[in-house]
């Protein structure tokens, strides 16, 4: 909560807190849309979402 506060303060958009977070944010500029749509469906796969139409 205190980054998002104090991204509003100082005048941006978007807060990103972590340096993790930042991380993953910056790697997913470099790499492959497609690259990053496999793993975000692997990461995801098997939390419920179903990614079949009934």
């Amino acid at each position: 909560m205190q980054s998002a506060l104090a991204a509003m303060r100082g005048g941006r958009a978007i807060a990103v807190p972590g340096a993790f977070n930042v991380a993953a944010v910056a790697g997913t500029r470099m790499v492959p849309r497609f690259l990053i749509r496999r793993i975000a469906g692997a990461v995801f796969r098997g939390r419920g979402a179903s990614t079949k139409a009934e």
